[in-house]
């Protein structure tokens, strides 16, 4: 979950929603897949960030209680490992192109990084299932990687947006390189727009929404009991609009 200090208390973002702005970024973007990846493609967007909480068992609080944001978060090497499979797994039952697009969102994640023996075996199995199912279904590789870069470029201006990291005064901020090229975002600070350079909409205007929780309590005592503050409340609609 995306944690940031709010007037009444904190603003929480779930994975699944930073997950679902992805998704809906994506659908603003020209098509690149064929018709019949388009959906599958979406999903992949969509849940990629999905099995990240777990209220029951997870460490969701700092030493004072206060809801964790996940850049704080340290989960354990079964932990991950499990997660990872989960997903992949869930992914894989949907669409194989799903699951694609989620395993090379593993490669990417844990590329250099010091992995333990469970999550290696599932990076290598990545690698050889991909190897058949482009074989057997004669998706070209180079498409999955084009597909991803966009995955990717979502999944990080979601975050960008999720986690109002957003400049002040109009200043740009990189998004990152996966349309090919560096892309830049900024907000007018008159109308609050947003802008993209180089513009890689399909549309002059796009608005996008996320659904986000307020909580006015600062302290929780335990994670099931921020869990349970989140379920009794109803998320505020948080939209942005981007202008060429």
């Amino acid at each position: 979950m995306l944690v940031r200090p709010h007037p009444e208390g904190w603003r929480i973002t779930l994975h699944p929603a930073h997950g679902l702005l992805a998704a809906d970024i994506y659908s603003h973007l020209p098509s690149v897949a064929p018709p019949g990846l388009s959906l599958p493609t979406l999903l992949a967007v969509a849940q990629h960030d999905d099995h990240q909480v777990d209220f029951s068992s997870g460490d969701y609080l700092t030493d004072r209680g206060a809801p964790k944001d996940f850049t704080l978060l340290r989960m354990d090497e079964a932990q991950r490992s499990e997660q990872a499979e989960a997903l992949l797994e869930d992914a894989y039952r949907k669409h194989l192109w799903t699951g694609l697009l989620i395993g090379r969102h593993y490669e990417h994640l844990y590329k250099g990084e010091s992995v333990d023996a469970r999550l290696k075996k599932l990076l290598k199995g990545i690698v050889v299932k991909r190897k058949q199912v482009l074989q057997q279904r004669g998706w070209p590789a180079e498409l999955l990687e084009t597909v991803y870069g966009r995955m990717r470029f979502c999944d990080r201006l979601s975050l960008i947006l999720c986690g109002e990291e957003l400049p002040a005064q109009g200043r740009r901020l990189e998004v990152n390189d996966g349309l090919g090229e560096p892309t830049f975002v900024c907000q007018d600070p008159e109308t609050e727009e947003l802008k993209l350079a180089p513009w890689c909409l399909a549309e002059a205007e796009a608005t996008v929404s996320v659904e986000s929780y307020v909580l006015d309590q600062l302290t929780y005592t335990s994670g099931s009991a921020l869990g349970a503050a989140l379920a009794k409340g109803l998320p505020e609609v948080r939209e942005w609009k981007f202008k060429k």
